[in-house]
């Protein structure tokens, strides 16, 4: 009996160990309007977004890897470029690595 009470009371210990333990967010975010945000050219070059008024712009490398959507269905720069001319007051969601500022994915909300 007593040994089945040690073994509850270290899964315990265990189960609130794991559950303290610290998360780290590798990815950041950002929402800005579409007309502060300028879409990378291609792979390899860079996306520049101005998160709040008074904040200074940031700039984050888009790659091949880089994912693009308009609202949740998957785009092409071209196509998600477009989204953001004819629609400049839409909100655009970028996500980018914090610590290599390479951009994972960026989206603009659907029409």
């Amino acid at each position: 009996m007593d040994v089945q009470r040690l073994l509850w009371a270290m899964l315990a210990c265990l189960a609130a160990s794991v559950a303290s333990a610290e998360l780290r967010a590798t990815h950041d975010s950002v929402e800005a309007r579409a007309a502060d945000v300028m879409l990378p050219s291609g792979p390899l070059s860079t996306l520049v977004v101005t998160p709040c008024r008074g904040c200074s712009p940031m700039s984050l490398l888009a790659t091949g890897r880089t994912q693009y959507l308009v609202g949740r269905q998957p785009a092409t720069l071209e196509e998600l470029r477009h989204e953001v001319r004819r629609r400049p007051d839409s909100v655009v969601v970028v996500i980018w690595n914090r610590q290599t500022r390479e951009l994972f994915r960026v989206r603009v909300s659907a029409p």
